[in-house]
């Protein structure tokens, strides 16, 4: 099993939470999501292959795409599959693009997330995240895994457990800066070797990560549009973060993705896995000085 795991809202500015979102996925459906992938975005945003496109929440869900997109009535696909064409040849040429080209790139980019999480759902994607208020406590100690990490990782590890006994997990980030690459990195080096916990999870869990460019890797652009719809609109119980309601539809559809499964009990003594836990779960906001966890 493949993991694709990205972050949304980790700067604690605008966004309301700091989300860690994963999408797992069998290896041998990558290619096949990664080809149709490619072909939804030829097909509905018009670009080629061969030119580098990366699918991120922050261009696709924005407000403004939202208010661009509702100034007038949907465009048919072939009149605005050409209306792109021509934004496109504009672009290529200098020209300032028009009123029509701006509501059918508009149009097409809600389309496009609308049908990516189609696709996720066609190859067999399951959803992971850990969502944190925004004002929520930040560790000190940078050697320390961010707790958030740790719970992503037990869900993870639980899925992995569904499977046959040969199997394992591997992680795959996008990578950052170098610098906070290998930072991570030694994080979760330290808790996959210095914790009970993560010990038991390094025996069906690749404890060494790899990292890739997201621009040229569909499944993390995948994971990034999960994530940036979970922040900015999916909410649950004891989340009073406001929602952005025009998000609601891709939310849904994410949260229909979400892992369900049995918990891995930690001692060796416990053999029944009884509990149930979630893919999705949110920590709640501080209580007094420390930050109570719904895990």
């Amino acid at each position: 099993m493949l993991y694709f795991v990205d972050e949304s809202g980790i700067d604690l500015k605008e966004a309301p939470c700091s989300v860690i979102a994963g999408v797992g996925m069998q290896e041998a459906a990558v290619w096949p999501f990664a080809q149709a992938f490619l072909k939804l975005k030829e097909d509905v945003l018009r670009f080629p292959p061969s030119q580098v496109y990366e699918a991120k929440g922050t261009k696709l869900l924005k407000r403004r795409v939202f208010k661009q997109a509702a100034l007038a009535a949907p465009l048919s696909e072939p009149d605005r599959s050409a209306a792109i064409d021509i934004l496109l040849a504009k672009n290529a040429n200098g020209e300032d693009a028009g009123f029509a080209e701006l509501l059918a790139l508009a149009q097409a980019k809600l389309a496009f997330v609308d049908q990516a999480l189609d696709l996720a759902s066609q190859h067999g994607m399951t959803v992971f995240a850990s969502i944190v208020p925004r004002d929520a406590p930040q560790s000190r100690n940078a050697t320390i895994l961010r707790k958030d990490f740790a719970y992503f990782f037990q869900r993870v590890h639980c899925h992995v457990c569904d499977g046959p006994d040969h199997a394992h997990g591997v992680l795959i980030f996008d990578e950052q800066d170098k610098a906070l690459s290998q930072g991570l990195l030694d994080q979760i080096h330290q808790y996959f070797v210095g914790t009970d916990r993560g010990k038991q999870r390094a025996e069906r869990m690749i404890p060494m990560p790899f990292f890739v460019h997201s621009e040229l890797t569909p499944a993390i652009q995948i994971a990034d549009i999960v994530a940036y719809v979970m922040n900015w609109g999916l909410r649950m119980t004891k989340m009073p973060e406001p929602a952005r309601a025009e998000l609601k539809p891709y939310a849904d559809k994410v949260f229909g993705l979400r892992y369900q499964g049995k918990e891995v009990p930690l001692s060796k003594r416990i053999l029944a896995r009884t509990k149930r836990i979630w893919g999705i779960r949110s920590e709640e906001r501080r209580v007094g000085k420390e930050c109570r966890s719904r895990w």
